[in-house]
C-alpha cells in the first residue's frame, strides 16, 4: 500500500469511529417503568416524589401533572422537562394524573401513565418542606435575602429561623407566608431552616445552608508578558498572580485581543492555575485576567498589558 493510499485510509478508519462516537440511539420503542406514586394509590401526605427507572440512551424526561385526570384536566399543576428520574412536588389534596416520558435528540417513547389521590388530613407530622431559595449549598452575591417554601395544605403558620455559624439566631418569625426577606449584617455563611404547624401537630424542621460573598475579588498581579514587551519565541506564556480573599472560590479568564477594549478576542479561557502557553502570530497584542468568584462577583481596575510578538 503506497503511503498516500495508507493515509487515506487512516482518515477514514478515524471519520468513521468519530460517526460511532456520534451515534444516537432510538428509544421510541422503550418504555418509561414508573417507581412511586404507583397507580391508583392514595396518599395523605401533599408533599409527594415522583420517581422512574431511568433508560440507557434517553438525555432527558418530560413529567406532567393534572387534576383530576388528563381525559378531563382541569388544573395543569405541573409540566416540565428533567435530566434527573426523580422530582419532588406539593400538591393539595385531590384526584390528579401523572406522566412521563424519555427524549433524545432523535426520538422519545411514549408517555406512561399512573394516577393517584391525595386525601385530606389535619396532620402534619409526616409532611416535607421543600426550601427553593436559597438552595442548600448556594453562593450568594447579594446580602438581600428572599427566602421561598412550599405551601402546605392545613398549615397555620411556618416558623422562620436564620443563624450564623456561630449559632447566634439572626431572625426567628412565625409566618403565614412561604416566603421571608432579610438583609445580612455581613458575609459569611448562613443556615435557615423552617417549620410548619398547625393547631394540632408540626413538621419537623428543615434546614439548608448558604454562604454569601459581595466583595468583588483583587484585580490579578500580570506578570508576564510584561508591558510593551517584544517576543521572539514562538511560545508565549502568560502568568499572573490572583490574589485570594476570604470570600468565595475565585476563578480566572485569560483574555488575549488585538485591541485594548479587548472586543477583538483571539484567547477568551478559564485558566486553571495562574500560567497558560500558547502560540500566536506576528503582530501586537493585549492581554489581561479577570478573575470571577464563586458569586459570580468580578474584579473592577484590572490591568491590560500590550506585547509585540515578532
Amino acid at each position: 500500500m503506497t503511503t498516500t493510499k495508507k493515509f487515506i485510509y487512516l482518515l477514514l478508519i478515524a471519520a468513521l469511529a468519530s460517526c460511532q462516537d456520534l451515534i444516537v440511539e432510538d428509544i421510541s420503542e422503550e418504555t418509561v417503568h414508573i417507581l412511586v406514586p404507583q397507580d391508583n394509590v392514595s396518599t395523605m401526605s401533599s408533599t409527594v416524589t415522583f420517581a422512574w427507572e431511568k433508560i440507557e440512551d434517553a438525555d432527558s424526561y418530560q413529567i406532567q401533572i393534572v387534576s383530576p385526570d388528563f381525559e378531563n384536566a382541569q388544573t395543569l399543576c405541573y409540566d416540565s422537562v428533567t435530566t434527573s428520574n426523580k422530582i419532588t412536588f406539593s400538591l393539595n389534596p385531590g384526584k390528579f394524573e401523572w406522566r412521563v416520558k424519555a427524549l433524545n435528540d432523535i426520538s422519545e417513547t411514549k408517555y406512561t401513565n399512573h394516577k393517584f389521590v391525595i386525601d385530606s388530613t389535619l396532620d402534619l407530622s409526616s409532611e416535607k418542606i421543600l426550601l427553593y431559595t436559597p438552595i442548600d449549598g448556594a453562593t450568594l452575591g447579594s446580602d438581600s435575602i428572599t427566602f421561598r417554601w412550599n405551601k402546605l395544605y392545613n398549615a397555620d403558620n411556618y416558623k422562620f429561623t436564620l443563624v450564623n455559624t456561630n449559632n447566634e439566631t439572626l431572625a426567628e418569625k412565625l409566618l403565614t407566608d412561604s416566603e421571608y426577606g432579610v438583609k445580612l449584617p455581613s458575609d459569611g455563611m448562613y443556615r435557615w431552616s423552617v417549620c410548619a404547624s398547625n393547631a394540632n401537630t408540626s413538621t419537623q424542621t428543615f434546614s439548608a445552608t448558604f454562604t454569601t460573598d459581595t466583595k468583588a475579588p483583587e484585580a490579578s498581579l500580570l506578570k508576564t508578558p510584561t508591558n510593551k514587551q517584544t517576543i521572539l519565541s514562538d511560545t508565549i506564556t502568560f502568568s499572573w498572580a490572583t490574589s485570594q480573599d476570604s470570600g468565595s472560590e475565585i476563578f480566572d479568564s485569560l483574555i488575549v485581543a488585538h485591541d485594548s477594549a479587548l472586543s477583538d478576542k483571539v484567547l477568551a479561557i478559564k485558566a486553571i492555575g495562574s500560567t497558560y502557553s500558547d502560540t500566536l502570530s506576528a503582530g501586537t497584542y493585549y492581554w489581561t485576567v479577570i478573575s470571577i468568584d464563586k458569586a459570580g462577583n468580578k474584579c473592577v481596575n484590572n490591568s491590560v498589558y500590550t506585547f509585540v510578538k515578532e
